[in-house]
């Protein structure tokens, strides 16, 4: 006998832009795997460009100049009650580009707030990434360990929320530099200049110089070594980051999309055409049909 795909689980709509429910998500209440599920890709629903809340939270989003991302519907709904609601969520699933520069031509600011456990970490790692890659700047919310937002926002409400964790984020390089802290014995010199240079490479990722200097200025500080020999160091990492970025800028891929990007808008029986096209590519069924109409 078949079995129901959301069996075992809590099920909420997920909707477009426009408001319109085009799928379901559905969130384990047992152990079973994966934690979030949702409905089947299909024509109308890709989850890599959908973000959970969206359509209610871009007018609040606009409105306060910056976002809160979660990981999961429920420290969504949680939050909105709280009547925080400039929240959204991914749909269970790593962040896209595409999610990425959707927040990104809203607001220039987004707080990652995800649980503060190991995966938590892992996953507002490579998040931020993809928002800076954008340009968003980028703040990490302070959960403590073993918490997650629906858990705070239940036990201390909605206004101890906003106080003491979004207000109270730290941006990623703050983030970052905390949580590489756990993998070195600082003490020992050697894990010590392996701390520095990992922590050189990611400012001199940073694009905004005043950023760059206040965090040289504050390892300078830490570890007792002249501002003027971290600097050197820094801009040979920059270098790199910034050859490594014109290799990524020049590569045949990226010259493609440029190039059709330059072309002029093409006429809709074009587009059409091309639509067809690929229908018929698919569907074997497809092409006999157009065939005989044609």
């Amino acid at each position: 006998t078949a079995i129901d795909r959301f069996r075992g689980r809590v099920i909420f709509p997920i909707r477009n832009h426009l408001g319109k429910p085009i799928a379901f998500g559905g969130r384990s209440i047992t152990d079973q795997e994966p934690k979030y599920l949702n409905s089947p890709e299909n024509d109308l629903f890709h989850k890599s460009k959908i973000l959970f809340n969206f359509d209610l939270a871009k007018k609040h989003i606009r409105k306060k100049r910056e976002a809160i991302l979660f990981e999961g519907y429920i420290d969504v709904i949680s939050a909105y009650q709280a009547n925080i609601k400039n929240v959204i969520a991914t749909l269970g699933t790593s962040m896209s580009m595409h999610q990425a520069r959707l927040i990104k031509r809203y607001v220039d600011k987004v707080i990652i707030c995800y649980d503060a456990d190991q995966a938590g970490i892992n996953a507002t790692y490579q998040t931020a990434k993809l928002l800076l890659d954008t340009g968003c700047e980028v703040y990490v919310a302070n959960l403590n360990e073993g918490m997650d937002p629906d858990g705070f926002i239940r036990k201390y409400g909605g206004r101890a929320f906003e106080e003491e964790v979004v207000k109270s984020s730290d941006m990623f390089i703050k983030f970052y530099m905390n949580n590489l802290r756990k993998e070195f014995n600082l003490q020992h010199e050697g894990e010590r200049l392996n701390y520095i240079e990992k922590v050189l490479k990611e400012i001199a990722t940073i694009g905004n110089a005043i950023e760059r200097e206040y965090y040289l200025k504050e390892l300078s500080s830490e570890f007792n070594i002249s501002y003027e020999t971290l600097n050197v160091e820094l801009k040979k990492y920059k270098e790199q980051h910034q050859h490594k970025d014109k290799r990524d800028e020049n590569s045949y891929t990226n010259r493609a999309v440029n190039y059709v990007g330059t072309k002029r808008i093409l006429p809709a029986f074009h587009n059409a055409e091309r639509h067809l096209i690929a229908y018929m590519l698919q569907d074997v069924h497809v092409t006999n049909k157009v065939q005989k109409e044609l």
